[in-house]
């Protein structure tokens, strides 16, 4: 965030957490942070839709290890479904490949401020060349649609179970 915030002093950051709010201002605040650069809530998770009608961009970084690898972050679905592109890493099941495949956000390099300015470069770049909004929505409809993409995947897997 520090970066966008250089890269455009307008930025603001959006927490949604089911943590103590304080307990993570105090840690922004270290870090060169107001509280005019911020607002954190914690809200139940059927608020969240509502809050990211208002978003630009979403973050997600998760530490990639052996668990993470077949892992699918909800919130991914979350942000792509209110049309929030998504600023990514590696390392986190196929969510990398999903973003570079779909062009619904940016997954970083590494993680450094030259990434973090890369990453929001190439955000400006989508957004400018299609209906990124719109873009994030279908994607989210094509790949993550309970009853049409999860259904038939789990009914297929189960009917293979069963037949050995």
């Amino acid at each position: 965030f520090k970066a966008a915030k250089e890269k455009n002093a307008a930025s603001f950051a959006l927490i949604l957490t089911q943590s103590n709010p304080e307990m993570i201002a105090e840690l922004l605040k270290n870090r060169g942070l107001t509280e005019k650069d911020f607002y954190i809530a914690k809200v139940a998770p059927s608020e969240i839709p509502k809050y990211l009608s208002g978003a630009d961009a979403a973050i997600s970084f998760i530490k990639p290890c052996f668990s993470k690898l077949s892992s699918s972050p909800t919130k991914i679905a979350e942000y792509l479904i209110s049309g929030v592109p998504v600023i990514s890493n590696r390392g986190v099941g196929d969510v990398a490949e999903l973003i570079e495949e779909h062009k619904t956000g940016a997954v970083l390099k590494g993680f450094d401020e030259k990434s973090y300015l890369a990453a929001l470069a190439e955000l400006e770049e989508l957004a400018k060349s299609s209906d990124l909004r719109e873009n994030c929505r279908e994607t989210a409809r094509h790949e993550f649609d309970l009853e049409k993409v999860a259904g038939d995947k789990y009914r297929r897997i189960y009917e293979k179970l069963l037949e050995r």
